[in-house]
C-alpha cells in the first residue's frame, strides 16, 4: 500500500488486530512511515487484547520515542492489558502524571484493573477520587466487593446507589 494514506494504513492495522492477527499487523505498522497516535493505539491496543503486555508496553514506550504523546485511550488500552498489579501501578502512575485520573473512562478501567489484581483497597480509592460517578463506575466497584468476598460492602454500594436515585 505504498500510495494510500495514514487512514488506509491504520484501517489495516485495526483490521488486523480486531482479527487477532498481530503478526500481520506489525509486518504493516513496521511497512509505515507516517505513524500517529490512531497507529501506536491500535497496536498497543490489539496486544492488550492478546494478551501480550510486554509488547503493548514495548509499543507504548516506542510511542513515547517517536515523540507522540499519548491520550486516554493509549493508557486504558496499556492499563487493560496488565496482568499484574506492578503493570497496574505503573501505568496508573503516568495516567496521574498526565493528569487523566478524573476522566470517568480512565477511573472506570483503574477501578476494574485494580480489583482484578486483588486490591479492592485501591479500587475504592479510585472509586472515591471520581466525582461524577456513572453506571459502569457504580458497576466496578460493586463487582469487585463481591468477586473478593466482601458481599456486604456490595450491598452497601448497591444500597447507595439506589438511594441516589442512579440506575444500574
Amino acid at each position: 500500500m505504498p500510495n494510500k494514506d495514514v487512514s488506509a494504513w491504520n484501517a489495516m492495522i485495526t483490521a488486523y488486530t480486531d482479527e487477532g492477527l498481530m503478526g500481520e499487523a506489525s509486518e504493516i505498522f513496521k511497512l509505515m512511515s507516517g505513524r500517529n497516535i490512531v497507529t501506536w493505539n491500535a497496536m498497543i491496543d490489539g496486544y492488550a487484547k492478546d494478551r501480550q503486555e510486554d509488547e503493548a508496553f514495548r509499543h507504548f514506550i516506542w510511542m513515547l520515542h517517536s515523540c507522540i504523546r499519548p491520550n486516554e485511550t493509549s493508557l486504558t488500552s496499556l492499563l487493560t492489558s496488565c496482568r499484574g498489579m506492578a503493570g497496574v501501578l505503573q501505568v496508573h502512575g503516568l495516567v496521574v502524571r498526565l493528569g487523566f485520573e478524573k476522566e470517568k473512562a480512565m477511573a472506570n478501567t483503574l477501578i476494574t484493573m485494580y480489583y482484578r489484581s486483588g486490591d479492592v483497597t485501591s479500587a475504592r480509592i479510585a472509586f472515591d477520587s471520581l466525582e461524577a460517578k456513572d453506571v459502569v463506575t457504580w458497576t466496578a466497584i460493586i463487582l469487585a466487593y463481591s468477586n473478593h468476598g466482601f458481599g456486604l460492602q456490595a450491598l452497601q454500594a448497591f444500597a447507595d446507589v439506589t438511594s441516589h436515585n442512579k440506575q444500574l
